[in-house]
């Protein structure tokens, strides 16, 4: 304070615009909150402060400022309950933003006051905790809406949070039931709705999103897309069931739609077979659904149900290349629960689906990367070709495959079946030419052991389809790839050699492409499986034996590499050993370069010194 006081001089000679925007910016930073109890007894809370309204004490020309900048009180309304009308006075006829949270203190003051100024506001959220005592007056505040008409609302946030029973009191049950009073907002952009779905009448809604919501069904989706000719988002996820026919059905009514997100309540089935016959059974009278503007989309669901749904809706091709829209395409097939030569034709056959609408891109080269995946998740993005060591993975265009399923030995790499799908079109799969592998690919050594008419898919039958591959970029170890690599044998035609025209491999053992799935589905996902790795993490020393081995047995072949590139942290490998009674590890140095030259034209040293010594007097870790 006394330090504003001093500069209080030097803020008069500034013309009055400077002003604003120094007020403006320090308002932003510094936002009025009231204190908010913990969660739990024993927790601390949120103190309460006062925030930006500290600048109208500062000095004579900041108060003035102050009380005439109506947006600062007008979007601050909730956030002192305390002062609501001295808030609300000051905002005179702005629009007003306001929050509602149980958790904060005397949550009951702003449902009494809120009512008679619900006119004017332009934002509505609402959180609530239905454990709460005063959930019931929340209920009678959410049933005044639908008794007027909000005319400034342009968007509103309903977050009713079921109770531990997961059963919502009668109030709220009623306000939720089947042809009860909608709430009628005529200028309403954006709608999201979480546990508690609340009809609504909004001709001018542009973005709708439904989540956890188990009342909503397709009597309720098909009300709501028809009277939002507008919509051009919408998101539906872990909701009410409902077939694919039914969302299609509901689907005509939004012909502007550019962005879908629908995903499964994570129902699994016991024998993929059950997908294979529902997959025959026709959608009744219902034909074509057209989609003329769908830019984009976030699919997740069962293997037949997407089939279908990739049968029924046509939309235009799919751009592989360009800017990165904040939400890739994206399709996850899931679950499975175990693995068979119908389970690796239906998501073959799925995935060919989605493909036919990717168009040939002849004048731009294309990519396959194989991202950080979660257990029982795996991924593959087929999309541009990029620079590892200048772009960021969550920035580069791409169409995003996924598959949900349980480890099977018998499916030795599950990630194969996503490869073999992406490139059925042969004409897509000759436009592939690098491949970006920054997660880990599981590979099976008995795999070639299981009947092929049993399984469906190797890794080897996956990677032979890739043959125009020229660039292989390797983030991880990839254990998967370099055996397969390894295992390769020529025929007499030379087709059984994966990746024959490889020219140049890249090994850059850093950790750059972490959060890769940024508004999508799988970002939970990943962050389920990825832990951030240490700096002085290196390539095991048995991986970069296998690794040399295989550029010595392609180079035998007649494949012999032409570039190697070494990036990041390959100054050394770990190597394990005994120290005692207790396993160490232990850093040994790479190869000399020169001795690559046996089998690699050219070695360019790109790498980062880390700094550790090596040999067994410095260990590198101690289980």
């Amino acid at each position: 304070m006394h330090h504003w006081q001093a500069q209080s001089s030097a803020l008069s000679e500034l013309p009055i615009d400077i002003v604003c925007q120094i007020y403006q910016i320090l308002a932003h930073v510094s936002k009025p909150q009231r204190y908010r109890p913990g969660r739990w007894p024993a927790s601390r809370g949120l103190p309460g402060s006062l925030g930006w309204i500290y600048l109208t004490h500062v000095c004579h020309r900041f108060r003035i400022i102050g009380l005439e900048m109506q947006t600062l009180w007008a979007n601050d309304l909730c956030a002192l309950p305390a002062a609501f009308d001295i808030f609300m006075e000051r905002s005179h006829h702005a629009p007003l933003h306001c929050e509602l949270d149980s958790s904060s203190f005397n949550p009951t003051l702003l449902l009494e006051k809120l009512p008679r100024v619900m006119s004017q506001v332009r934002s509505l959220t609402v959180r609530w905790e239905c454990d709460f005592p005063d959930a019931t007056e929340a209920a009678r505040f959410l049933h005044g809406l639908t008794q007027i008409i909000l005319p400034r609302m342009e968007t509103m946030i309903l977050n009713i949070s079921p109770p531990h029973g997961f059963v919502f009191l009668d109030d709220l049950r009623a306000l939720a039931a089947k042809g009860s009073d909608p709430f009628h907002a005529p200028a309403l952009r954006l709608l999201r709705v979480h546990h508690l779905f609340v009809p609504f009448c909004a001709p001018s809604l542009q973005s709708l999103t439904v989540q956890s919501c188990k009342n909503f069904d397709i009597h309720d989706l098909c009300r709501a897309l028809k009277n939002v000719p507008s919509l051009q988002s919408l998101t539906i996820q872990s909701c009410g069931n409902f077939d694919v026919h039914d969302l299609c059905r509901a689907l005509k009514n939004v012909p502007k739609l550019r962005y879908l997100r629908w995903c499964g309540s994570g129902r699994r089935r016991n024998h993929i077979q059950d997908d294979h016959e529902h997959d025959s059974i026709p959608l009744p009278n219902l034909g074509t659904v057209h989609l003329p503007q769908l830019k984009s989309f976030d699919l997740s669901h069962d293997v037949s149900v997407l089939r279908q749904l990739a049968k029924t809706i046509n939309f235009p091709p799919i751009c592989l290349t360009g800017p990165r829209p904040f939400n890739p395409p994206s399709i996850c097939l899931g679950y499975i629960n175990s693995a068979s030569h119908v389970a690796t034709e239906n998501i073959v056959n799925t995935c060919a689906r989605f493909t036919s609408r990717l168009p040939s891109s002849a004048s731009h080269p294309l990519a396959l990367t194989i991202p950080i995946s979660s257990t029982y998740s795996y991924n593959v993005l087929l999309g541009e070709v990029w620079d590892p060591a200048s772009h960021h993975l969550r920035n580069v265009a791409c169409t995003i495959f996924g598959l949900s399923c349980a480890y099977d030995r018998a499916w030795a790499s599950p990630i194969a079946a996503l490869i073999k799908g992406v490139t059925a079109s042969s004409s897509l799969a000759s436009d592939i030419c690098s491949l970006y592998v920054i997660g880990d690919i599981p590979y099976d050594s008995m795999e070639e052991r299981y009947p092929h008419e049993e399984v469906g898919c190797t890794l080897n039958d996956a990677l032979l389809a890739l043959y125009k591959v020229t660039n292989l970029y390797l983030a991880s170890q990839a254990e998967g790839l370099i055996e397969a690599l390894r295992h390769s044998e020529q025929l007499d035609d030379g087709s059984d050699i994966i990746f024959p025209l490889l020219d140049t491999i890249i090994l850059d053992h850093t950790d750059r492409h972490v959060g890769w799935s940024r508004g999508t589905s799988m970002e939970e996902y990943e962050k389920e499986r990825h832990y951030k790795t240490p700096e002085d993490r290196h390539f095991d020393g048995s991986w970069w034996d296998d690794f040399c081995e295989m550029l010595a047995e392609r180079d035998a072949l007649g494949y012999r590499l032409r570039r190697l590139i070494l990036r990041g942290r390959t100054c050394h490998v770990a190597t394990g050993d005994i120290k005692g009674d207790k396993p160490v590890i232990c850093l040994e140095p790479l190869l000399e370069l020169q001795d690559l030259s046996e089998w690699v034209d050219e070695v360019v040293d790109e790498r980062d010194a880390c700094g550790m010594k090596d040999g067994p007097d410095n260990l590198y870790y101690v289980d």
